[in-house]
């Protein structure tokens, strides 16, 4: 590893340290085994397949079951950010899950919490997801421990160098032990948290296919890309490809059901801390929420649209609740706070009798009405990226800032140190990695350090083959170096 890039929390800025946040975002918790998923979309976008050096489908990565050590590898980092001064919120900003199944959450706000994690399902010791050395084989896959079924190397280890790591998917389902965070941390709602591969509305079939025993894994006959993309799109109804005769079989499990909205805020609440979603005095489940720290109001929003498509929107009701929250409060700085960031608000989409959905433009105009709106913190395009909202005739002017995933690459978080100067602000953010081991070793067993594990997802991340023309996609997701460790001034405008 060379040497990291100049902080920002080091340099001589005047003012009050009023609030330290850390924002992590798209852990993408993946049951890797799940019957629901679709990984042999994925090869739409692998160049052995399409001439389209821009497209990237995102149904498969190699190092998905390796979800859960990475986020504990993010909490472990993000407990050694204090330097002095404890985080007083962690933010995270969606997709906690990856197909919005409870086993994922449940995986998800263990590991956030403390206690003791089994990333495996179906039945337990058995790896029943693709890329297993006794499965059907396929070279679009990794197989970590060789294929006893074909002669062939698979593309990532033939082609690019990918390693033979015995023992890790062995490693990878074994129970492990999470510490968990020492500061509160908050949740929003992500695409991913309430639509089947962050894009489709759970109808009754494909929440009985996420439990039950088949696992389709090509496309029906004359089907090819442009006729899935009809069918799953960023705005609007979306749908699988209708399931194939041929399938492979799994086991069964219940845990993998797929959430509602009142189940995924029901299983925030359980250990009885305010992670954000909570239930108001008409015991209704609410994914808006918001907070005050360090005299700084933070709003969770909810921009999920529950009728499908990947980017997102709100409806009246929220518009509402936003208006009098905002109009009621004196802090005088307002964060905002959802998984989509306002230029993905774009999916206005509503079936026949449900209510109207709204996106960037009635967002910005509530904004303009609220001069204390400052920073926004999103996630959703997996990606460091910072960028000035601002219009002086339609008086807004705030910043926003993206934090890139912790399933993709660059696997890094972000701590934000808000402080007040008289009449001005700094937002001054830095980013971390993980705690994962930089070098990884080569062999493992059952009892491989959750350091290696998560070491292991770093470095498969990073050699991602699926997109090898043009600017690579590490490139994209880690944005320039002023979207990592930048000191943002603000003032409200007059």
């Amino acid at each position: 590893m060379g040497p990291g890039e100049p902080r920002a929390r080091g340099l001589p800025l005047e003012g009050e340290l009023v609030a330290r946040l850390v924002h992590l975002s798209d852990s993408h918790i993946c049951d890797a085994q799940s019957p629901a998923r679709l990984e042999y979309l994925d090869r739409f976008g692998d160049m052995h397949v399409t001439s389209d050096p821009n497209l990237y489908v995102g149904t498969y990565r190699a190092h998905e079951m390796l979800s859960v050590h990475v986020l504990g590898a993010i909490v472990a980092a993000t407990n050694s950010v204090d330097e002095g001064r404890p985080v007083d919120a962690v933010i995270v900003t969606g997709d906690a899950t990856d197909n919005a199944q409870r086993n994922e959450l449940t995986w998800f706000i263990t590991t956030l919490n403390g206690g003791v994690v089994r990333p495996d399902s179906g039945t337990w010791g058995r790896w029943e997801g693709v890329g297993s050395p006794e499965g059907v084989f396929d070279p679009s896959y990794w197989y970590p421990e060789g294929s006893s079924t074909s002669e062939l190397g698979d593309y990532p280890r033939s082609l690019y160098g990918f390693p033979t790591v015995p023992g890790l998917l062995t490693a990878a389902t074994t129970p492990v032990r999470m510490r968990g965070l020492r500061a509160p941390w908050l949740s929003v709602y992500g695409n991913h948290d309430a639509l089947l591969q962050g894009t489709v509305a759970p109808a009754a079939d494909l929440r009985q296919r996420a439990t039950g025993t088949f696992r389709p894994h090509r496309l029906p006959e004359g089907w090819d890309y442009d006729r899935v993309a009809e069918g799953f799109e960023g705005r609007g109804p979306a749908s699988y490809p209708p399931a194939v005769d041929e399938v492979r079989p799994v086991s069964p499990d219940s845990e993998r059901e797929i959430l509602s909205r009142d189940q995924w805020v029901q299983l925030h609440l359980e250990d009885g801390s305010h992670h954000g979603p909570h239930r108001d005095s008409r015991g209704v489940a609410q994914t808006r929420w918001w907070r005050e720290v360090g005299g700084v109001l933070i709003v969770g929003l909810d921009t999920v649209n529950p009728h499908g498509g990947w980017e997102g929107s709100v409806d009246d009701e929220q518009l509402e609740w936003l208006e009098e929250l905002l109009s009621a409060s004196k802090a005088p700085l307002v964060v905002l706070c959802s998984h989509h960031p306002p230029q993905a608000l774009t999916n206005d989409y509503a079936p026949e009798g449900a209510a109207t959905r709204r996106g960037t433009k009635e967002i910005l105009e509530l904004i303009s009405r609220h001069s204390a709106v400052g920073l926004w913190l999103a996630g959703h395009r997996h990606r460091h990226h910072v960028e000035r909202w601002v219009d002086t005739n339609a008086q807004y002017d705030f910043w926003v800032i993206e934090t890139s995933s912790t399933i993709d690459w660059p696997q890094q978080g972000r701590v934000i140190d808000i402080r007040r100067e008289r009449d001005r602000w700094w937002f001054v953010s830095d980013v971390f990695d993980h705690a994962g081991e930089a070098s990884p070793s080569g062999e493992m067993g059952g009892e491989m350090p959750m350091d290696s594990l998560s070491g292991w997802a770093r470095l498969l991340a990073l050699n991602s083959w699926q997109r090898r023309r043009g600017l690579q996609r590490s490139t994209l997701l880690s944005g320039h170096i002023h979207d990592r460790n930048v000191a943002l001034n603000w003032a409200a405008p007059r």
